[in-house]
């Protein structure tokens, strides 16, 4: 951990936090905070000190409709990543920098798992300062 970098890197995913949520609100796609991002919202208004990544969950069912809002995006990038033990994860980035926020994609019963929030925990969805 740089700290050098680190509040530059911050500042580069939180305007890719911000670019995503809208691009996905705008096609009607929900998307929520996940894992440290979700507990940095919670605990410091926005990223835990020495944390350099940011976290969102989808459901894997609209996954052809998150790749296809970024397809058409002019700035941001998708790309399936793997899984996350047995979850599936995809990539957003920002074109022309090597930075990208990883979303988790749930299915939509959003069973409990050891690293995931259960529906109770995570429905309704609400807004947080970030």
């Amino acid at each position: 951990l740089d700290l050098a970098t680190l509040q530059p890197r911050q500042e580069l995913l939180l305007a890719l936090l911000a670019a995503t949520v809208r691009a996905l609100e705008a096609a009607d796609v929900p998307c929520w905070l996940t894992g440290g991002t979700l507990l940095g919202a919670i605990r410091h208004g926005g990223f835990i000190p020495h944390d350099d990544d940011v976290d969102l969950e989808c459901f894997e069912a609209d996954v052809r409709r998150i790749a296809a809002v970024f397809e058409e995006h002019p700035r941001l990038t998708f790309r399936m990543g793997g899984r996350w033990r047995e979850t599936p994860v995809a990539h957003v980035g920002l074109r022309g920098a090597d930075v990208e926020l990883d979303v988790f994609l749930r299915e939509a019963d959003l069973a409990e798992l050891q690293d995931f929030p259960s529906r109770a925990e995570a429905l309704p969805l609400g807004r947080c300062r970030f």
